[in-house]
């Protein structure tokens, strides 16, 4: 991702498929299994939510942390985690990116969700074992 772009992202704000997050919490478990159910998205560390740059300390600690709560949800979701520098905004800040892809797949084959109606009219509703 470019200057640019995250320009634009920030102009935009949060939304369907966009996320800000200060820092990494147990809050993201949440925002992760939402996007994988929906269409997907991206949730931006280091960023607040007066889409103002933070930054947050790039690790292999922070890294390997966010995977953990992408392994830790049932059931995992995948994710694509990168790094970007924001040198031009404000001195070398940085931003982590977590792109997260929709999988209905897994939801499906655990018995999560099932598919009901037609090929071209059906929808995905929550299978009865999981229904409170």
């Amino acid at each position: 991702m470019n200057q640019q772009e995250l320009q634009l992202i920030l102009q935009e704000g949060e939304g369907y498929r966009i996320e800000f997050k200060e820092s990494l919490n147990n809050s993201i478990s949440k925002e992760l299994v939402a996007f994988a159910n929906a269409s997907g998205g991206k949730i931006f560390l280091g960023i607040d939510d007066n889409n103002s740059i933070c930054g947050v300390k790039i690790s292999n600690e922070l890294k390997s942390n966010v995977q953990d709560y992408a392994n830790n949800c049932d059931p995992s979701v995948n994710i694509n985690n990168e790094s970007t520098k924001v040198s031009d905004l404000l001195n070398d800040i940085q931003a982590s990116i977590i792109t997260i892809k929709r999988d209905l797949a897994k939801l499906k084959d655990a018995g999560i969700i099932e598919y009901q109606g037609s090929l071209k009219k059906g929808f995905y509703v929550l299978s009865d074992k999981y229904k409170q």
